[in-house]
């Protein structure tokens, strides 16, 4: 699960995946999250932040 809050740590949104992730970063714009999926063969995977997702 990812969890989005704003600067104040108010939560925005909640993400849910069925990949297990690891390395994640947000983009400079905070609006894309990156990681890496671990599966049989490693992925890079990306996640657009909505803002509205609870």
């Amino acid at each position: 699960m990812i969890y989005q809050i704003d600067w104040d740590g108010n939560p925005v949104s909640k993400y849910e995946t069925d990949l297990p992730l690891s390395q994640i970063c947000v983009s400079n714009s905070d609006d894309m999250v990156y990681a890496i999926a671990n599966r049989e063969e490693n992925l890079l995977v990306e996640f657009a932040l909505s803002g509205g997702n609870e």
